[in-house]
């Protein structure tokens, strides 16, 4: 029986597919595997798996993805004032 753990998904020579979303790219249960050359879904295992390193978030990553949200907060702010002006006058 193969290990859970030992998936596809999680797997250094596993390449995952996105598709283009209106916002932002989704991940699809396929990908690409370099070691057998072939697509492959997530849930799959093999013999020749290697875990992948987990990769840290830097600090300056998480302060972008911040401003890109207090901005869209500002954008919607200023709408909702624009309403509430029109509706005043």
């Amino acid at each position: 029986m193969e290990n859970k753990n030992e998936r596809c998904s999680t797997c250094k020579h596993y390449s995952r597919y996105y598709t283009r979303g209106v916002k932002r790219f989704s991940q699809t249960t396929y990908g690409y595997c370099s070691v057998r050359k072939e697509n492959a879904d997530i849930h799959e295992s093999c013999e020749d798996y290697r875990k992948r390193a987990c990769e840290k978030i830097s600090s300056m990553h998480i302060k972008r993805c911040l401003n890109d949200l207090l901005t869209e907060i500002s954008e919607i702010r200023h709408v909702i004032e624009d309403v509430y002006d029109e509706r005043k006058v």
